[in-house]
């Protein structure tokens, strides 16, 4: 999925307007939130972004501060009025909490590991399941 023309016209005042943010008034942002709907869109890894939209990493890294920030909340609920860009976030906006998710559940398996102690056991638990 791409921006169109005005949509973009629209998420930059908005984003130009959020202080505290400085990456919100970088000049690439555009090609930024069209490389997340390319990835959403797809299903695909984040090692599988095309070239055209930058490194891959630096995508995803500047996603994960946007959304630590809880910026893509922050714009859904400025975009009241717009339903198709409204939309649009609410997209980005679900993706950021699924990968929220997954991060806390990962966390939480490190821990439980980490808490076995002794790593035969924890493999045995995990194979007979045991292991919560």
């Amino acid at each position: 999925m791409i921006l169109q023309d005005d949509q973009w016209r629209r998420l930059e005042q908005l984003l130009s307007a959020k202080s505290g943010y400085s990456e919100t008034r970088a000049k690439n942002n555009r090609q930024f939130i069209e490389a997340l709907l390319w990835l959403i869109g797809s299903e695909r890894s984040w090692h599988e972004l095309p070239a055209r939209f930058g490194k891959w990493n630096t995508v995803y890294v500047h996603f994960r501060r946007w959304n630590a920030a809880n910026l893509w909340d922050e714009l859904l609920a400025d975009l009241h009025a717009d339903d198709e860009l409204r939309a649009v976030i609410e997209k980005i906006c679900a993706y950021g909490k699924q990968r929220n998710l997954r991060s806390k559940y990962r966390s939480g398996m490190t821990a439980a590991v980490a808490a076995e102690g002794d790593s035969d056991q924890h493999w045995l638990r995990l194979v007979d399941g045991s292991l919560p």
